[in-house]
């Protein structure tokens, strides 16, 4: 994340797939879960300039822009 809160975001695939799961440094479990289609590969993780918008892109083409402080509700791009 763009703070000093240790806070860092990672997806997986196989078994843990279809989420990005809002993780902290030395916390053994992540704190939140979001979830994205199963079938999806993250391509592309950025955040905007100020740090207020995630921007994911997935290997189909889809863009989703997430409010960082309201990582539930998100906007897609086709």
């Amino acid at each position: 994340m763009n703070d000093d809160t240790g806070r860092f975001l990672i997806s997986s695939v196989g078994q843990f797939g279809g989420y990005i799961y809002l993780c902290k440094f030395g916390v053994p479990r992540p704190i939140e879960a979001y979830e994205i289609p199963k079938d999806y590969r993250i391509t592309f993780m950025q955040f905007s300039n100020f740090g207020e918008i995630l921007i994911i892109g997935f290997d189909n083409g889809e863009v989703r822009l997430y409010l960082v402080e309201h990582m539930k509700n998100f906007l897609t791009i086709k």
